[in-house]
Protein backbone atom coordinates (compact mmCIF):
# COMPACT_ATOMS: atom_id res chain seq x y z
CA UNK A 1 0.00 0.00 0.00
CA UNK A 2 2.77 2.42 0.98
CA UNK A 3 4.57 1.58 -2.24
CA UNK A 4 1.53 2.67 -4.24
CA UNK A 5 1.33 5.89 -2.25
CA UNK A 6 4.97 6.72 -2.94
CA UNK A 7 4.58 5.79 -6.58
CA UNK A 8 1.56 8.07 -6.93
CA UNK A 9 3.30 10.87 -5.04
CA UNK A 10 6.42 10.79 -7.22
CA UNK A 11 4.35 10.44 -10.38
CA UNK A 12 2.33 13.55 -9.55
CA UNK A 13 4.90 15.68 -7.78
CA UNK A 14 8.33 14.77 -9.17
CA UNK A 15 8.60 18.15 -10.84
CA UNK A 16 7.81 19.91 -7.57
CA UNK A 17 10.48 17.83 -5.81
CA UNK A 18 13.03 18.69 -8.47
CA UNK A 19 12.08 22.36 -8.28
CA UNK A 20 12.78 22.41 -4.53
CA UNK A 21 15.84 20.12 -4.40
CA UNK A 22 17.77 21.18 -7.51
CA UNK A 23 18.89 24.61 -6.18
CA UNK A 24 20.30 22.94 -3.05
CA UNK A 25 22.03 20.13 -4.94
CA UNK A 26 24.12 22.59 -6.97
CA UNK A 27 24.55 25.11 -4.14
CA UNK A 28 28.03 23.78 -3.10
CA UNK A 29 29.48 25.10 -6.38
CA UNK A 30 29.33 28.83 -5.47
CA UNK A 31 29.89 28.14 -1.75
CA UNK A 32 33.12 26.16 -2.15
CA UNK A 33 34.58 28.12 -5.08
CA UNK A 34 33.64 31.69 -4.24
CA UNK A 35 33.75 33.94 -7.33
CA UNK A 36 31.44 35.71 -9.76
CA UNK A 37 32.22 32.95 -12.28
CA UNK A 38 30.86 30.18 -10.06
CA UNK A 39 27.88 32.31 -9.06
CA UNK A 40 27.00 32.67 -12.74
CA UNK A 41 27.59 28.94 -13.24
CA UNK A 42 25.08 28.31 -10.44
CA UNK A 43 22.43 30.38 -12.26
CA UNK A 44 23.28 28.65 -15.55
CA UNK A 45 22.85 25.16 -14.05
CA UNK A 46 19.71 26.21 -12.18
CA UNK A 47 18.06 27.52 -15.36
CA UNK A 48 19.26 24.58 -17.45
CA UNK A 49 17.71 22.10 -14.99
CA UNK A 50 14.41 23.95 -14.88
CA UNK A 51 14.31 24.36 -18.66
CA UNK A 52 14.94 20.67 -19.28
CA UNK A 53 12.39 19.41 -16.75
CA UNK A 54 9.84 22.22 -17.24
CA UNK A 55 9.08 22.05 -13.52
CA UNK A 56 7.89 25.62 -13.86
CA UNK A 57 6.85 27.34 -17.12
CA UNK A 58 9.74 27.98 -19.51
CA UNK A 59 8.99 31.70 -19.68
CA UNK A 60 9.11 32.00 -15.88
CA UNK A 61 12.53 30.34 -15.79
CA UNK A 62 13.56 32.91 -18.37
CA UNK A 63 12.99 35.61 -15.73
CA UNK A 64 15.57 34.12 -13.33
CA UNK A 65 18.41 36.44 -14.49
CA UNK A 66 16.28 39.45 -13.51
CA UNK A 67 16.27 38.13 -9.93
CA UNK A 68 19.56 36.31 -9.52
CA UNK A 69 22.07 38.42 -11.45
CA UNK A 70 21.49 41.62 -9.44
CA UNK A 71 21.33 39.67 -6.15
CA UNK A 72 24.60 37.84 -6.88
CA UNK A 73 26.37 40.96 -8.13
CA UNK A 74 26.76 39.74 -11.72
CA UNK A 75 24.72 42.41 -13.56
CA UNK A 76 22.58 45.32 -12.42
CA UNK A 77 18.85 45.50 -13.11
CA UNK A 78 19.04 47.94 -16.03
CA UNK A 79 21.61 45.81 -17.88
CA UNK A 80 19.61 42.61 -17.42
CA UNK A 81 16.37 44.26 -18.53
CA UNK A 82 17.85 45.31 -21.88
CA UNK A 83 18.20 41.65 -22.85
CA UNK A 84 14.45 41.17 -22.82
CA UNK A 85 13.79 43.53 -25.70
CA UNK A 86 16.86 43.09 -27.83
CA UNK A 87 16.90 43.18 -31.62
CA UNK A 88 16.42 39.41 -31.71
CA UNK A 89 13.36 39.65 -29.48
CA UNK A 90 11.94 42.40 -31.70
CA UNK A 91 12.31 40.02 -34.65
CA UNK A 92 10.52 37.34 -32.63
CA UNK A 93 7.54 39.56 -31.74
CA UNK A 94 7.32 41.03 -35.24
CA UNK A 95 7.63 37.56 -36.75
CA UNK A 96 4.80 36.28 -34.61
CA UNK A 97 2.63 39.25 -35.61
CA UNK A 98 3.33 38.34 -39.21
CA UNK A 99 2.15 34.80 -38.43
CA UNK A 100 -1.07 36.23 -36.98
CA UNK A 101 -1.64 38.30 -40.13
CA UNK A 102 -1.33 35.23 -42.34
CA UNK A 103 -3.73 33.29 -40.13
CA UNK A 104 -6.37 35.99 -39.62
CA UNK A 105 -6.54 36.86 -43.32
CA UNK A 106 -6.92 33.21 -44.37
CA UNK A 107 -3.87 33.48 -46.63
CA UNK A 108 -2.07 30.70 -44.77
CA UNK A 109 -4.96 28.29 -45.47
CA UNK A 110 -4.94 29.21 -49.16
CA UNK A 111 -1.17 28.71 -49.39
CA UNK A 112 -1.33 25.44 -47.46
CA UNK A 113 -4.09 23.96 -49.60
CA UNK A 114 -2.30 24.84 -52.83
CA UNK A 115 0.98 23.52 -51.41
CA UNK A 116 -0.69 20.21 -50.54
CA UNK A 117 -2.03 19.95 -54.09
CA UNK A 118 1.43 20.67 -55.49
CA UNK A 119 3.50 18.17 -53.47
CA UNK A 120 0.82 15.55 -52.74
CA UNK A 121 -1.42 14.74 -49.81
CA UNK A 122 0.62 12.00 -48.13
CA UNK A 123 2.52 12.76 -44.94
CA UNK A 124 5.90 11.87 -46.41
CA UNK A 125 5.53 14.07 -49.49
CA UNK A 126 4.33 16.98 -47.38
CA UNK A 127 7.21 16.45 -44.98
CA UNK A 128 9.83 16.46 -47.73
CA UNK A 129 8.26 19.48 -49.41
CA UNK A 130 8.21 21.39 -46.12
CA UNK A 131 11.86 20.52 -45.47
CA UNK A 132 13.09 21.74 -48.85
CA UNK A 133 11.05 24.94 -49.07
CA UNK A 134 11.96 25.95 -45.51
CA UNK A 135 15.64 25.31 -46.21
CA UNK A 136 15.52 27.29 -49.45
CA UNK A 137 13.83 30.36 -48.00
CA UNK A 138 16.05 30.35 -44.92
CA UNK A 139 19.16 30.73 -47.06
CA UNK A 140 18.19 34.38 -47.57
CA UNK A 141 16.00 35.21 -44.58
CA UNK A 142 16.56 35.28 -40.84
CA UNK A 143 15.76 31.88 -39.32
CA UNK A 144 13.25 33.24 -36.83
CA UNK A 145 11.20 34.96 -39.52
CA UNK A 146 11.23 31.84 -41.73
CA UNK A 147 10.04 29.65 -38.88
CA UNK A 148 7.36 32.18 -37.97
CA UNK A 149 6.23 32.20 -41.60
CA UNK A 150 6.07 28.40 -41.82
CA UNK A 151 4.10 27.91 -38.59
CA UNK A 152 0.68 28.95 -39.98
CA UNK A 153 1.34 26.95 -43.16
CA UNK A 154 2.14 23.84 -41.11
CA UNK A 155 -0.91 24.52 -38.96
CA UNK A 156 -3.18 24.76 -41.98
CA UNK A 157 -1.71 21.62 -43.62
CA UNK A 158 -2.19 19.56 -40.46
CA UNK A 159 -5.70 20.90 -40.00
CA UNK A 160 -6.62 19.80 -43.52
CA UNK A 161 -5.20 16.33 -42.88
CA UNK A 162 -7.21 16.18 -39.66
CA UNK A 163 -10.43 17.25 -41.40
CA UNK A 164 -9.91 14.46 -43.92
CA UNK A 165 -9.50 11.91 -41.10
CA UNK A 166 -5.79 11.47 -41.81
CA UNK A 167 -4.52 12.04 -38.30
CA UNK A 168 -5.32 14.40 -35.39
CA UNK A 169 -3.08 17.33 -34.53
CA UNK A 170 -3.50 17.08 -30.77
CA UNK A 171 -4.97 14.85 -28.09
CA UNK A 172 -7.02 16.48 -25.35
CA UNK A 173 -7.85 15.61 -21.71
CA UNK A 174 -11.48 14.64 -20.91
CA UNK A 175 -12.18 17.97 -19.18
CA UNK A 176 -10.73 20.07 -22.01
CA UNK A 177 -13.94 22.00 -22.72
CA UNK A 178 -14.21 23.09 -19.08
CA UNK A 179 -10.74 24.65 -19.08
CA UNK A 180 -10.00 28.33 -19.58
CA UNK A 181 -8.39 29.49 -22.83
CA UNK A 182 -5.00 29.79 -21.13
CA UNK A 183 -5.30 26.30 -19.63
CA UNK A 184 -6.37 24.85 -22.99
CA UNK A 185 -3.14 26.04 -24.62
CA UNK A 186 -1.08 24.05 -22.11
CA UNK A 187 -3.41 21.03 -21.91
CA UNK A 188 -3.35 20.00 -25.58
CA UNK A 189 -0.78 17.29 -26.32
CA UNK A 190 0.70 17.28 -29.84
CA UNK A 191 0.69 13.97 -31.72
CA UNK A 192 3.90 12.53 -33.15
CA UNK A 193 2.93 13.79 -36.59
CA UNK A 194 2.44 17.32 -35.26
CA UNK A 195 5.77 17.26 -33.40
CA UNK A 196 7.46 16.03 -36.57
CA UNK A 197 6.18 18.82 -38.83
CA UNK A 198 6.86 21.66 -36.40
CA UNK A 199 10.36 20.44 -35.54
CA UNK A 200 11.04 20.18 -39.27
CA UNK A 201 10.15 23.85 -39.70
CA UNK A 202 12.62 24.83 -36.96
CA UNK A 203 15.45 22.46 -37.89
CA UNK A 204 15.36 23.12 -41.64
CA UNK A 205 15.30 26.88 -41.12
CA UNK A 206 18.45 26.46 -39.04
CA UNK A 207 20.11 24.28 -41.68
CA UNK A 208 19.11 26.66 -44.47
CA UNK A 209 20.58 29.60 -42.58
CA UNK A 210 23.99 27.89 -42.66
CA UNK A 211 24.06 27.84 -46.47
CA UNK A 212 24.86 31.49 -47.22
CA UNK A 213 26.57 34.37 -45.47
CA UNK A 214 23.28 36.25 -45.19
CA UNK A 215 21.38 33.23 -43.88
CA UNK A 216 21.96 34.01 -40.20
CA UNK A 217 23.67 36.61 -38.04
CA UNK A 218 26.09 33.99 -36.75
CA UNK A 219 27.70 33.63 -40.17
CA UNK A 220 28.26 37.37 -40.40
CA UNK A 221 29.55 37.43 -36.82
CA UNK A 222 32.37 34.95 -37.36
CA UNK A 223 33.15 36.44 -40.79
CA UNK A 224 33.62 39.84 -39.14
CA UNK A 225 35.74 38.45 -36.30
CA UNK A 226 37.91 36.47 -38.71
CA UNK A 227 38.51 39.34 -41.13
CA UNK A 228 39.21 41.75 -38.29
CA UNK A 229 41.97 39.41 -37.09
CA UNK A 230 43.21 38.51 -40.59
CA UNK A 231 42.33 41.31 -43.04
CA UNK A 232 44.38 39.65 -45.79
CA UNK A 233 42.15 36.55 -45.86
CA UNK A 234 38.54 37.44 -46.73
CA UNK A 235 35.64 35.00 -46.39
CA UNK A 236 33.74 35.82 -49.58
CA UNK A 237 30.08 35.14 -50.32
CA UNK A 238 31.08 32.78 -53.16
CA UNK A 239 33.60 30.75 -51.12
CA UNK A 240 31.26 30.48 -48.19
CA UNK A 241 28.41 29.21 -50.35
CA UNK A 242 30.65 26.89 -52.37
CA UNK A 243 31.42 24.95 -49.22
CA UNK A 244 28.34 25.30 -47.02
CA UNK A 245 25.53 24.67 -49.51
CA UNK A 246 26.52 20.99 -49.83
CA UNK A 247 26.44 20.09 -46.10
CA UNK A 248 23.31 22.25 -45.76
CA UNK A 249 21.49 20.15 -48.35
CA UNK A 250 22.68 16.81 -46.95
CA UNK A 251 21.82 17.88 -43.41
CA UNK A 252 18.30 18.77 -44.52
CA UNK A 253 17.75 15.46 -46.33
CA UNK A 254 19.20 13.37 -43.49
CA UNK A 255 17.20 15.37 -40.95
CA UNK A 256 14.04 14.60 -42.94
CA UNK A 257 15.04 10.93 -43.07
CA UNK A 258 15.67 10.71 -39.31
CA UNK A 259 12.43 12.47 -38.38
CA UNK A 260 10.56 10.14 -40.76
CA UNK A 261 11.99 7.17 -38.87
CA UNK A 262 11.46 8.56 -35.39
CA UNK A 263 8.08 10.27 -35.72
CA UNK A 264 6.36 8.84 -38.83
CA UNK A 265 7.19 5.15 -38.50
CA UNK A 266 9.44 4.74 -41.53
CA UNK A 267 10.64 1.07 -41.67
CA UNK A 268 8.04 0.20 -38.99
CA UNK A 269 5.01 -0.69 -41.14
CA UNK A 270 3.06 -2.20 -38.23
CA UNK A 271 3.26 0.89 -36.04
CA UNK A 272 0.12 2.97 -35.57
CA UNK A 273 1.60 6.12 -37.10
CA UNK A 274 2.94 4.18 -40.10
CA UNK A 275 -0.50 2.73 -40.80
CA UNK A 276 -1.97 6.23 -40.62
CA UNK A 277 0.64 7.46 -43.10
CA UNK A 278 -0.18 4.52 -45.39
CA UNK A 279 -3.87 5.35 -45.13
CA UNK A 280 -3.15 8.88 -46.32
CA UNK A 281 -1.16 7.47 -49.24
CA UNK A 282 -3.91 4.99 -50.22
CA UNK A 283 -6.58 7.70 -50.14
CA UNK A 284 -4.41 10.31 -51.84
CA UNK A 285 -6.58 10.71 -54.96
CA UNK A 286 -9.79 11.09 -52.94
CA UNK A 287 -8.18 13.50 -50.52
CA UNK A 288 -6.67 15.47 -53.39
CA UNK A 289 -10.09 16.00 -54.97
CA UNK A 290 -11.55 17.06 -51.62
CA UNK A 291 -8.80 19.61 -51.13
CA UNK A 292 -9.14 20.86 -54.70
CA UNK A 293 -12.81 21.57 -54.04
CA UNK A 294 -11.86 23.46 -50.90
CA UNK A 295 -9.41 25.57 -52.88
CA UNK A 296 -12.18 26.43 -55.36
CA UNK A 297 -14.56 27.26 -52.50
CA UNK A 298 -12.15 29.92 -51.23
CA UNK A 299 -12.86 31.97 -54.33
CA UNK A 300 -10.60 34.76 -55.51
CA UNK A 301 -8.02 36.32 -53.24
CA UNK A 302 -9.35 39.25 -51.23
CA UNK A 303 -7.66 42.65 -51.20
CA UNK A 304 -6.50 41.90 -47.65
CA UNK A 305 -4.82 38.65 -48.73
CA UNK A 306 -3.22 40.32 -51.75
CA UNK A 307 -1.75 43.15 -49.68
CA UNK A 308 -0.43 40.80 -46.98
CA UNK A 309 1.17 38.66 -49.70
CA UNK A 310 2.71 41.75 -51.34
CA UNK A 311 4.09 42.92 -48.00
CA UNK A 312 5.53 39.47 -47.41
CA UNK A 313 7.26 39.47 -50.81
CA UNK A 314 8.62 42.96 -50.13
CA UNK A 315 9.96 41.74 -46.79
CA UNK A 316 11.72 38.78 -48.44
CA UNK A 317 13.31 41.07 -51.04
CA UNK A 318 14.41 43.54 -48.37
CA UNK A 319 16.01 40.71 -46.41
CA UNK A 320 17.81 39.33 -49.46
CA UNK A 321 19.07 42.67 -50.78
CA UNK A 322 19.85 44.28 -47.44
CA UNK A 323 23.63 44.04 -47.18
CA UNK A 324 25.11 41.59 -49.67
CA UNK A 325 28.84 40.99 -49.94
CA UNK A 326 29.08 40.97 -53.73
CA UNK A 327 26.71 43.86 -54.65
CA UNK A 328 25.60 47.01 -52.79
CA UNK A 329 22.44 46.48 -50.74
CA UNK A 330 19.77 48.93 -49.68
CA UNK A 331 21.56 49.33 -46.33
CA UNK A 332 24.23 51.26 -48.27
CA UNK A 333 21.75 54.08 -48.95
CA UNK A 334 22.02 55.12 -45.30
CA UNK A 335 25.21 56.57 -43.76
CA UNK A 336 24.71 54.68 -40.49
CA UNK A 337 24.10 51.28 -42.07
CA UNK A 338 25.95 49.48 -39.26
CA UNK A 339 23.05 50.34 -36.96
CA UNK A 340 20.46 48.74 -39.26
CA UNK A 341 19.45 45.17 -38.40
CA UNK A 342 16.89 42.68 -39.66
CA UNK A 343 14.56 43.90 -36.91
CA UNK A 344 14.23 47.18 -38.83
CA UNK A 345 12.95 45.40 -41.93
CA UNK A 346 10.42 43.14 -40.26
CA UNK A 347 9.21 45.91 -37.92
CA UNK A 348 8.55 48.19 -40.91
CA UNK A 349 6.44 45.49 -42.55
CA UNK A 350 4.51 44.93 -39.31
CA UNK A 351 3.76 48.65 -39.04
CA UNK A 352 2.35 48.54 -42.57
CA UNK A 353 -0.14 45.89 -41.42
CA UNK A 354 -1.75 48.53 -39.21
CA UNK A 355 -1.53 51.34 -41.79
CA UNK A 356 -2.96 49.77 -44.95
CA UNK A 357 -6.74 49.19 -44.94
CA UNK A 358 -8.16 45.71 -45.44
CA UNK A 359 -10.64 47.07 -47.99
CA UNK A 360 -10.52 50.00 -50.42
CA UNK A 361 -13.82 51.45 -49.17
CA UNK A 362 -12.66 55.05 -49.46
CA UNK A 363 -12.77 54.76 -53.26
CA UNK A 364 -16.56 54.49 -53.02
CA UNK A 365 -17.02 57.76 -51.12
CA UNK A 366 -17.93 59.51 -54.36
CA UNK A 367 -20.12 56.71 -55.71
CA UNK A 368 -23.35 58.01 -57.27
CA UNK A 369 -25.27 55.23 -55.56
CA UNK A 370 -25.62 56.28 -51.93
CA UNK A 371 -26.02 52.66 -50.84
CA UNK A 372 -22.53 51.83 -52.10
CA UNK A 373 -20.88 54.58 -50.07
CA UNK A 374 -18.99 53.38 -46.97
CA UNK A 375 -20.75 53.70 -43.62
CA UNK A 376 -17.52 53.55 -41.59
CA UNK A 377 -13.75 53.37 -42.22
CA UNK A 378 -12.35 50.01 -43.22
CA UNK A 379 -10.27 48.20 -40.59
CA UNK A 380 -6.53 47.80 -41.13
CA UNK A 381 -5.01 44.61 -42.51
CA UNK A 382 -4.48 43.60 -38.89
CA UNK A 383 -5.98 44.88 -35.64
CA UNK A 384 -4.25 45.07 -32.28
CA UNK A 385 -7.04 43.15 -30.60
CA UNK A 386 -6.22 40.11 -32.76
CA UNK A 387 -2.49 40.50 -32.10
CA UNK A 388 -3.02 40.87 -28.36
CA UNK A 389 -5.07 37.67 -28.20
CA UNK A 390 -2.92 35.43 -30.41
CA UNK A 391 0.73 36.31 -29.79
CA UNK A 392 2.44 34.07 -27.20
CA UNK A 393 4.00 36.85 -25.14
CA UNK A 394 5.67 34.40 -22.77
CA UNK A 395 8.21 33.59 -25.47
CA UNK A 396 9.65 37.10 -25.07
CA UNK A 397 10.73 36.20 -21.53
CA UNK A 398 12.02 32.79 -22.62
CA UNK A 399 14.29 34.25 -25.30
CA UNK A 400 15.21 37.23 -23.15
CA UNK A 401 16.33 34.84 -20.43
CA UNK A 402 18.75 33.23 -22.87
CA UNK A 403 20.17 36.60 -23.94
CA UNK A 404 20.46 37.76 -20.31
CA UNK A 405 22.24 34.52 -19.43
CA UNK A 406 24.78 35.20 -22.18
CA UNK A 407 25.38 38.72 -20.84
CA UNK A 408 25.94 37.33 -17.35
CA UNK A 409 28.32 34.65 -18.58
CA UNK A 410 30.35 37.25 -20.44
CA UNK A 411 30.44 39.77 -17.57
CA UNK A 412 31.24 37.22 -14.85
CA UNK A 413 34.10 35.65 -16.77
CA UNK A 414 32.38 32.27 -17.10
CA UNK A 415 32.59 32.46 -20.89
CA UNK A 416 36.32 33.21 -20.71
CA UNK A 417 36.88 30.37 -18.24
CA UNK A 418 35.16 27.89 -20.54
CA UNK A 419 37.09 29.25 -23.50
CA UNK A 420 40.48 29.10 -21.77
CA UNK A 421 39.87 25.48 -20.81
CA UNK A 422 39.17 24.63 -24.45
CA UNK A 423 42.26 26.50 -25.58
CA UNK A 424 44.48 24.58 -23.13
CA UNK A 425 43.21 21.24 -24.41
CA UNK A 426 43.51 22.22 -28.08
CA UNK A 427 47.19 23.21 -27.76
CA UNK A 428 48.16 19.55 -27.25
CA UNK A 429 46.47 18.00 -30.28
CA UNK A 430 46.55 17.89 -34.09
CA UNK A 431 44.48 20.34 -36.19
CA UNK A 432 41.83 17.71 -36.95
CA UNK A 433 41.52 16.63 -33.32
CA UNK A 434 41.43 20.25 -32.21
CA UNK A 435 38.73 20.91 -34.77
CA UNK A 436 36.65 18.01 -33.45
CA UNK A 437 37.07 19.16 -29.83
CA UNK A 438 36.09 22.73 -30.66
CA UNK A 439 33.09 21.68 -32.75
CA UNK A 440 31.72 19.27 -30.12
CA UNK A 441 32.22 21.84 -27.36
CA UNK A 442 30.52 24.49 -29.47
CA UNK A 443 27.62 22.13 -30.15
CA UNK A 444 27.08 21.63 -26.42
CA UNK A 445 27.45 25.26 -25.34
CA UNK A 446 25.20 26.65 -28.07
CA UNK A 447 22.24 24.78 -26.59
CA UNK A 448 22.35 26.99 -23.49
CA UNK A 449 22.99 30.46 -24.85
CA UNK A 450 22.50 32.49 -28.02
CA UNK A 451 24.27 31.36 -31.18
CA UNK A 452 25.89 34.72 -31.87
CA UNK A 453 27.08 34.92 -28.26
CA UNK A 454 28.76 31.52 -28.52
CA UNK A 455 30.33 32.63 -31.79
CA UNK A 456 31.64 35.82 -30.20
CA UNK A 457 33.11 33.80 -27.34
CA UNK A 458 34.67 30.86 -29.18
CA UNK A 459 35.79 32.41 -32.48
CA UNK A 460 38.48 34.62 -30.85
CA UNK A 461 39.66 31.59 -28.85
CA UNK A 462 39.87 29.52 -32.05
CA UNK A 463 41.83 32.33 -33.68
CA UNK A 464 44.30 32.54 -30.77
CA UNK A 465 44.82 28.77 -30.69
CA UNK A 466 45.46 28.77 -34.45
CA UNK A 467 48.05 31.53 -34.10
CA UNK A 468 49.93 29.73 -31.33
CA UNK A 469 49.87 26.38 -33.11
CA UNK A 470 50.54 27.90 -36.57
CA UNK A 471 47.44 26.24 -38.02
CA UNK A 472 45.52 27.96 -40.78
CA UNK A 473 42.83 29.80 -38.73
CA UNK A 474 40.05 28.87 -41.15
CA UNK A 475 40.41 25.22 -40.06
CA UNK A 476 38.92 26.08 -36.67
CA UNK A 477 36.96 29.25 -37.36
CA UNK A 478 34.75 27.95 -40.18
CA UNK A 479 33.56 24.71 -38.50
CA UNK A 480 33.14 26.46 -35.14
CA UNK A 481 31.24 29.37 -36.70
CA UNK A 482 28.83 27.06 -38.53
CA UNK A 483 28.40 24.76 -35.53
CA UNK A 484 27.28 27.73 -33.42
CA UNK A 485 23.99 27.49 -35.35
CA UNK A 486 23.52 23.78 -34.63
CA UNK A 487 21.13 24.29 -31.70
CA UNK A 488 18.39 21.67 -31.96
CA UNK A 489 17.77 20.17 -28.51
CA UNK A 490 16.21 22.80 -26.23
CA UNK A 491 13.41 25.34 -26.78
CA UNK A 492 15.65 28.11 -25.46
CA UNK A 493 18.59 27.10 -27.66
CA UNK A 494 17.52 29.27 -30.60
CA UNK A 495 14.45 31.38 -31.50
CA UNK A 496 13.12 28.90 -34.13
CA UNK A 497 13.01 26.18 -31.45
CA UNK A 498 11.25 28.52 -29.04
CA UNK A 499 8.71 29.52 -31.69
CA UNK A 500 7.58 25.99 -32.54
CA UNK A 501 7.80 24.76 -28.95
CA UNK A 502 5.61 27.59 -27.71
CA UNK A 503 3.14 27.45 -30.56
CA UNK A 504 2.52 23.68 -30.59
CA UNK A 505 3.27 22.95 -26.93
CA UNK A 506 6.07 20.55 -27.92
CA UNK A 507 7.47 18.41 -25.07
CA UNK A 508 11.10 19.19 -24.27
CA UNK A 509 11.93 15.48 -23.91
CA UNK A 510 10.98 14.83 -27.55
CA UNK A 511 12.99 17.85 -28.69
CA UNK A 512 16.06 16.58 -26.84
CA UNK A 513 15.87 13.09 -28.36
CA UNK A 514 15.13 14.23 -31.91
CA UNK A 515 17.50 17.19 -31.72
CA UNK A 516 20.41 15.16 -30.37
CA UNK A 517 20.44 12.92 -33.44
CA UNK A 518 20.03 15.91 -35.77
CA UNK A 519 22.98 17.56 -34.03
CA UNK A 520 25.16 14.45 -34.47
CA UNK A 521 24.18 14.21 -38.15
CA UNK A 522 24.95 17.89 -38.71
CA UNK A 523 28.32 17.85 -36.94
CA UNK A 524 29.49 14.67 -38.70
CA UNK A 525 28.45 16.04 -42.10
CA UNK A 526 30.19 19.34 -41.40
CA UNK A 527 33.47 17.66 -40.45
CA UNK A 528 33.37 15.14 -43.31
CA UNK A 529 32.61 17.69 -46.03
CA UNK A 530 35.21 20.05 -44.62
CA UNK A 531 37.89 17.38 -44.98
CA UNK A 532 36.62 16.34 -48.43
CA UNK A 533 36.65 19.73 -50.13
CA UNK A 534 36.05 22.62 -47.72
CA UNK A 535 39.67 22.83 -46.63
CA UNK A 536 40.73 22.98 -50.30
CA UNK A 537 38.25 25.75 -51.18
CA UNK A 538 39.77 27.94 -48.46
CA UNK A 539 43.34 26.69 -49.06
CA UNK A 540 43.58 25.72 -45.41
CA UNK A 541 45.95 22.75 -45.49
CA UNK A 542 49.12 24.81 -45.04
CA UNK A 543 50.12 27.65 -42.77
CA UNK A 544 49.74 30.89 -44.77
CA UNK A 545 52.71 33.25 -45.13
CA UNK A 546 50.84 36.16 -43.56
CA UNK A 547 50.31 34.08 -40.40
CA UNK A 548 53.98 33.04 -40.20
CA UNK A 549 55.06 36.69 -40.51
CA UNK A 550 52.60 37.66 -37.81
Amino acid sequence: MYKDWYKLFFKLYWKSLFMVLWPFLILPIPLIWVSSTTRCLYVLLLMAGYWVTQCIPLAVTGLFPVVWFPLLGILDCSEVSKAYFSSANVIFVAGYIMVVSLESSGLSVRVALNWILLVGTSHRKLHLGLSLITMGISMFMVNTAVTAMMIPIVDACLQELERNDLGPMYTYPPNYEQLTEEEKADAKIPTRSTINFFLTAAYCSTHGGCGTLVGTDTNLAFKGLYEEAFPKDEITFAKFGAFNIVPMFFNTILCWFWLEIYFLGLFRPKSEISQLVQKAKDNESTTRETIRQKVLSLGKMSFQEIMILILFIIMVLLFIFSDLSFIPGWYDIFPNKRNIKDSVTISFIVIMYFVIPAQMLFLHCWDKDVENRPKKPAPALLTWRVVHERVRWGMVFLLGGGFALEMGMSRSGLSDAIGEHLATVARKVTPLTGQIIFVISTGLITELTSNVAVCNILTPIAIEVSKKMLWHPIQLVMPVGICCSYAFMLPVATPPNALVAGHANLPTSQMIIAGFVVKIISIVNLLVFWQLFGISIFNGRHTPEWLEKE
